[in-house]
């Protein structure tokens, strides 16, 4: 979707999942509703954000779901993905930008 091989794309999000289920344990209280999207619909909202710029409410339309929510979830989200990102020895130079973050990520993938 971004460029990425399938292979690369599970390593990613495996460790995504891992950041993902970490922070969620951390910061879970009692209660509350059940999520309407899981940890790969997440990761692949976010994958198509950065691939093709779409905004909130075209992702919110496109996963059925609020785009203030789908806009909390992107931004949790990337916040994970530059730690992952770290962790993968992928540098983030600058300041962890969309821009920079979709660059990383096509270098990996070897985008043309």
């Amino acid at each position: 979707m971004i460029g990425l091989t399938i292979v690369e794309a599970e390593d990613i999000f495996k460790s995504f999942k891992e950041e993902f289920e970490a922070r969620e344990r951390q910061f879970k209280g009692p209660g509350g509703r059940p999520k309407k999207i899981d940890t790969r619909g997440i990761f692949v909202m976010l994958l198509m954000y950065y691939r093709h710029d779409i905004s909130m409410a075209a992702l919110g339309a496109l996963f059925h779901l609020d785009d203030n929510k789908v806009k909390r979830w992107s931004d949790d989200a990337q916040r994970m993905l530059k730690e992952v990102l770290k962790k993968e020895r992928l540098p983030l130079n600058r300041s962890g930008s969309q821009e920079e973050v979709k660059e990383v990520l096509q270098q990996h993938g070897k985008i043309y």
